[in-house]
């Protein structure tokens, strides 16, 4: 007689019912959306140098950015913002205007919140998204000129050109040079509100030099994929250790440009909106009306650029927002057309400082000196 064995085929999966499924779906989910970013930002340690300023390779990393902005906050009573022309694109980390006005003070009442590259549209995002610890200070709003020179920086033209910190751009504003894909554009949307794929963001930039994480793993294979990672982090500009060449060694042409007036500027409007998020926030704002170098503009560029000065002189003033007109440097301080050297930042520091703004704290200086 044979007895039959019967086999029984075994699944190497688990199986979950509809309703375990949708609770490990959940799980995960709030691990990855809310768990993990709440224990990195935790984890992670920023600590900044005195002399700070965003590095240059970092200006993209916006999360970067807010923890930045947090501890600046915490640590200074007037916070400067603005593009390149603040930030220092031809100064050392002591030569940029934030730190030549520490230098006066003798204190370190100054921070640097400027961006390369940060035209007020793109600004306006920044604090509403990443600036929102910026509160109870002296917030110093830099105007450069040189985003109304055309129609094109203004964003304001249907002329395409390449757009600096176009994940700051409203993606569905109305922008008519703005050129990029739906699914692109949702992808930012998704990025600029989860904080997961900031802190994503984040490490690729920072630990990864920007590489795609599934290419460097693919590089990479056999090596610890966690190895760049450090808790302590120091953000430190280390490119940009400040120039003496001034426009005219670099042989730049002089230049003819059709301003764009305020009554119509998308670059002008954005600015004041930053300027009232920044007042919703409970800081004092002051708006500093930039200059462009003089010797580089044609006349009738350099006639255009004076009314466009005073026109924002009258309209910051009927808004009632305070400002400094800041004075017109010889062209010789300049690098090119918007950018001091350090001498030039030096003398706009010492304008400043006798001001009403600063003058207390200049005036104790010189008692205690």
């Amino acid at each position: 007689m044979t007895r039959k064995t019967k086999f029984i085929r075994a699944a190497n999966a688990l199986l979950f019912s509809g309703r375990e499924l949708l609770w490990t779906i959940a799980a995960v989910v709030v691990l990855l959306l809310i768990v993990f970013p709440l224990a990195y930002c935790k984890w992670e340690r920023v600590d900044l140098p005195e002399e700070f300023r965003l590095p240059y390779e970092n200006r993209d990393n916006y999360y970067l950015y807010s923890r930045c902005a947090q501890q600046e906050t915490a640590r200074r009573q007037y916070l400067f913002l603005g593009d390149s022309a603040i930030w220092g694109m031809y100064a050392s980390n002591s030569g940029t205007l934030p730190e030549q006005l520490n230098r006066l003070f003798g204190s370190n009442l100054c921070g640097n919140l400027a961006i390369d590259g940060l035209h007020p549209v793109a600004m306006k995002t920044l604090i509403e998204h990443f600036g929102t610890a910026i509160r109870n200070r002296t917030v110093l709003i830099y105007f450069n000129p040189l985003w109304l020179n055309s129609a094109k920086y203004d964003l304001s033209s249907t002329e395409e050109t390449s757009i600096n910190h176009p994940k700051l751009l409203p993606q569905f504003g109305g922008i008519p040079n703005y050129q990029e894909s739906f699914d692109k554009r949702v992808g930012i949307l998704i990025d600029r509100k989860i904080l997961f794929f900031g802190i994503r963001n984040h490490l690729q930039n920072y630990f990864y030099g920007n590489a795609d994480l599934k290419k460097y793993l693919v590089g990479h294979s056999g090596c610890n994929p966690l190895a760049p990672l450090r808790r302590t982090i120091r953000p430190m500009e280390t490119e940009h250790k400040g120039t003496k060449e001034n426009w005219s060694t670099r042989g730049i042409p002089i230049q003819h440009w059709e301003w764009v007036p305020l009554s119509v500027s998308r670059q002008w409007k954005a600015l004041l909106e930053c300027a009232a998020i920044l007042e919703e926030q409970n800081n004092r704002v002051v708006v500093l009306i930039g200059g462009i170098n003089p010797e580089l503009l044609d006349d009738s560029t350099r006639a255009g650029l004076t009314q466009l000065r005073s026109d924002a002189e009258k309209t910051l003033k009927d808004a009632r927002l305070e400002y400094f007109l800041l004075p017109e440097l010889d062209g010789q301080l300049y690098a090119d057309a918007s950018h001091p050297l350090e001498e030039g930042y030096r003398r706009l520091a010492e304008f400043l400082t006798e001001q009403p703004l600063f003058k207390n704290h200049f005036q104790g200086k010189q008692e205690i000196n």
